[in-house]
């Protein structure tokens, strides 16, 4: 058993979450597509349609026409996987790109507003703990 706070942790997260952030954001993201276009962006360069219908809970009918939607906005491009021809691939556009940079930059700055009040010292504690959590998840990521 590991001895971390989950529920501060968790409720920090659920503070943190992506719906929370884009609230003020002006623009016509949903929070599903800045989710779809995260997604797609952390598989560059070969995103699966499927990833994106695991990432939203969503069927692979679904997933599809959700897809056909941001590439009817131009945000992504579709094609098939030099690796395996029956699988669809998708690709962030250059517009895609710059739409998912604008929103992961206006959540950044919404998550600074939130913690300008700590000192020094808790920052880097913070900073700290982070680096190990997110290790710790990325080798049990890799040993999955």
């Amino acid at each position: 058993m590991i001895d971390i706070d989950i529920e501060s942790l968790y409720k920090i997260l659920c503070i943190l979450e992506t719906s929370n952030l884009l609230i003020n954001y002006d623009s016509e993201l949903s929070i599903n597509d800045y989710k779809a276009l995260r997604t797609i962006q952390s598989y560059s360069p070969h995103c699966p349609i499927q990833a994106i219908g695991k990432s939203l809970n969503i069927t692979k009918s679904g997933a599809t026409r959700f897809i056909n939607r941001l590439e009817k906005s131009g945000l992504i491009k579709k094609y098939l996987s030099p690796n395996d021809g029956r699988v669809c691939c998708i690709v962030l556009t250059e517009k895609g790109n710059a739409t998912h940079q604008k929103a992961s930059n206006h959540c950044k700055n919404e998550i600074q507003k939130k913690l300008t009040n700590l000192n020094k010292e808790d920052t880097s504690q913070i900073n700290n703990s982070l680096k190990y959590i997110l290790l710790s998840i990325n080798n049990n990521r890799n040993e999955d």
